[in-house]
């Protein structure tokens, strides 16, 4: 696939530095592809310990609360 090109004399000809281009591409495509992953996660990662901190402060202050409404 990477390393043939159309040729209008003897049908496909194997054009290596193509071949090699396409592959860079491809290889940049799914680095890129990877680090977007990577930062999502981390993106996710900083949203649940941000999430878990608000329900702990929740706990608190219902805590709280009921502490005063029993007295």
């Amino acid at each position: 696939m990477y390393d043939s090109k159309p040729s209008a004399s003897s049908g496909y000809e194997k054009h290596a530095e193509t071949a090699y281009l396409s592959c860079l591409a491809d290889c940049k495509w799914a680095d890129n592809e990877m680090e977007m992953i990577r930062l999502r996660k981390e993106g996710m990662a900083i949203k649940k310990a941000e999430c878990e901190r608000a329900d702990i402060e929740r706990t608190a202050q219902m805590e709280a609360e009921n502490k005063l409404e029993e007295k």
